[in-house]
């Protein structure tokens, strides 16, 4: 399988050094930022196979980065996780344009389920 790119836009830097190693670990090429901000900057120069990014953010949410990707990459592969996931949020979530909305914390099991779905062999 031919390694896939994975931004990850999280503030918590705890969790986003375990998602990174975990996508590492599935074989994957983790970018990991901090806030929404920095995502944008990266995405103007670099496509990724998938972006995963945290709802709530303190410069912008995961909505408004889901809006402001399509710019840049039409049709994006984006998931967006949230500690507070329920049906109104995951609704929301695929009417912007999300994948899928992922409960906190991310199970490495979700992970690679995800990836298995979204680019299966």
């Amino acid at each position: 399988m031919l390694s896939r790119t994975v931004l990850i836009a999280e503030d918590d830097r705890l969790l986003r050094e375990s998602l990174c190693d975990v996508f590492d670990g599935l074989g994957c090429t983790p970018h990991g930022v901090d806030c929404g901000g920095k995502a944008i900057e990266i995405l103007e120069h670099h496509r990724f196979d998938l972006v995963l990014s945290d709802v709530d953010m303190p410069d912008m949410t995961g909505f408004v980065l889901l809006s402001l990707i399509n710019r840049f990459q039409p049709h994006p592969s984006a998931v967006l996780m949230s500690a507070r996931a329920d049906r109104d949020l995951e609704r929301a979530a695929h009417q912007a344009g999300a994948l899928a909305l992922l409960p906190k914390p991310v199970k490495a099991g979700a992970l690679a389920s995800l990836l298995n779905s979204l680019f299966p062999r």
